[in-house]
């Protein structure tokens, strides 16, 4: 019967080994012509000569109690089973959960203070706004305290740490995603910009110089002016994008990290770019109004990106 198998092994060929599987609908031949046990998996050693051995695989415990065949992702039964769920986390996540490992484990302590934020990213392999980003997310979470000109240092928790929550994408990405499509729908909105569609805009900027001179947080107004000119577009696609986009600048994470840059305290850096927006759209130019919407969101990164240095400095130990 394996006369004809022999012709296909060279003269170096070397032992191989293969793990089989037995399904319901090969075991009979099988059995009658190895002796296998019905359904269990075997090891197959076919030497250069074409002559075959057998044994069971031996699976470590944890698998044989899902009834898996190690790496084939199949049962016993030859049937395709559920596989392991693959989570595929936000980077700055990633890097938030590594930290918080490392205080479960005792390697970072209450009282220790993290590397600075230039030395934490070469040693994770990523971007120093994602480390930002991830010590805002842990000091959301209450793993950590940052301290404006001082560093970030370890709290102390109790014996059990809770998991790392989502605190939704990071402002940075948020910033980014608005970029690539506000300087567009700015654009479009200068085309077809009504009379009615400018005063309600303006309105929007009184607003915020109302507020502003009162010392109230003009994030409301803000928002309105951005919502208005998608809504102008004439896409509601576009529009509701924005909209929603718009919703993670209310989130904790977007909120903290404007309170440790700055970002609150520049709005009328803010004011004086809507008024620059607002200027394009009147004259009907596309090309100025995408301008003025791509440095103003451009500013915004900035002053995230520049001033969130500051509070995470000092000279930790590795993570």
């Amino acid at each position: 019967m394996l006369g004809p198998q022999k012709k296909s092994f060279t003269k170096h060929a070397k032992v191989i080994c293969v793990v089989i599987l037995l399904s319901s609908c090969k075991a009979d031949f099988l059995e009658q012509t190895f002796g296998f046990i019905r359904k269990q998996p075997m090891i197959l050693k076919v030497d250069q000569r074409g002559r075959v051995d057998s044994h069971p695989v031996k699976l470590p415990d944890s698998r044989l109690s899902k009834g898996y065949l190690a790496g084939t992702g199949m049962n016993y039964h030859g049937e395709v089973s559920m596989l392991d769920p693959i989570i595929n986390k936000r980077l700055y996540q990633q890097v938030a959960e590594r930290i918080r490992r490392q205080i479960e484990t005792g390697t970072l302590s209450a009282g220790d203070r993290l590397p600075a934020e230039k030395d934490l990213a070469h040693q994770l392999g990523v971007s120093r706004p994602t480390v930002r980003e991830a010590l805002v997310a842990l000091e959301i979470a209450g793993f950590v305290e940052i301290r404006t000109g001082s560093g970030t240092y370890i709290i102390q928790r109790g014996r059990l740490l809770p998991p790392m929550l989502d605190a939704g994408p990071g402002p940075f990405e948020l910033l980014h995603a608005r970029l690539l499509i506000e300087g567009e729908v700015a654009s479009e909105a200068a085309i077809r910009m009504t009379d009615s569609d400018l005063a309600a805009v303006e309105a929007t900027i009184r607003e915020m110089e109302t507020m502003i001179l009162a010392g109230e947080h003009s994030r409301a107004a803000d928002q309105k002016f951005h919502v208005l000119i998608a809504n102008v577009s004439g896409n509601s696609v576009l529009a509701e994008l924005v909209s929603n986009l718009w919703q993670g600048m209310f989130s904790p994470m977007f909120y903290k990290m404007s309170e440790l840059t700055g970002l609150i305290a520049n709005q009328e850096l803010a004011l004086a770019e809507h008024k620059a927006i607002f200027a394009a759209l009147a004259t009907h130019d596309p090309v100025g109004a995408r301008a003025a919407m791509r440095r103003h969101l451009k500013s915004v990164e900035m002053v995230l990106a520049k001033n969130s240095g500051t509070f995470i400095s000092g000279k930790g130990s590795a993570v």
